[in-house]
């Protein structure tokens, strides 16, 4: 073999020993969920008759006239 082919040989082995080095390693999976977390009924419950969790401060209370 020449120079070339010897040197071209030695990067092919050197990437087939990197590509199953990163094929057997173990894999880490990490899945994030962004979803809001579920509310309950007494906060649902507030948030509506004091005008909803998205509210300014402004509208936050409800005013009533009797």
């Amino acid at each position: 073999m020449s120079r070339r082919e010897t040197e071209l040989q030695r990067q092919l082995d050197e990437a087939n020993k990197r590509i199953e080095r990163l094929e057997n390693e173990p894999r880490v999976v990490v899945a994030e969920d962004d979803r809001p977390a579920p509310r309950n009924a007494l906060q649902t419950i507030s948030d509506w008759w004091h005008g909803g969790s998205g509210q300014g401060a402004r509208t936050r209370h409800m005013r009533v006239n009797y």
